[in-house]
């Protein structure tokens, strides 16, 4: 049985709220990205509420070309803690960019 957008929402939700990431005290590069995805992840959440309360917005992040930078900024780093910064954010980001793609899928079913 092929699982419903919603019930991969929920999930997705679920496995993003169990991980952890600490604020970056150690650069300003990491300062930056993470101020960056915190934004980033203060949006998903905001949609991702609405979806699951019946009312998905199919809305594209408006400070996307922000963040992009301040990842890109960050994985140009050679500094060892930089990168393994960079990996942790960019796997939590992924994991924002999957659910912020289930609300649109669920979005577009609800105008169908």
């Amino acid at each position: 049985m092929i699982e419903s957008p919603l019930s991969q929402l929920r999930k997705e939700i679920i496995h993003q709220k169990t991980a952890h990431l600490d604020e970056p005290s150690h650069c300003p590069l990491c300062i930056r990205a993470y101020e960056q995805f915190q934004a980033y992840a203060a949006f998903v959440t905001q949609h991702s509420i609405e979806a699951l309360q019946g009312n998905p917005q199919a809305e594209n992040y408006p400070h996307w070309k922000d963040l992009e930078e301040a990842m890109e900024e960050l994985r140009a780093s050679l500094a060892p803690e930089d990168m393994r910064f960079y990996r942790l954010l960019q796997n939590a980001k992924q994991r924002l960019d999957t659910i912020l793609a289930l609300i649109h899928t669920i979005a577009q079913e609800g105008k169908s």
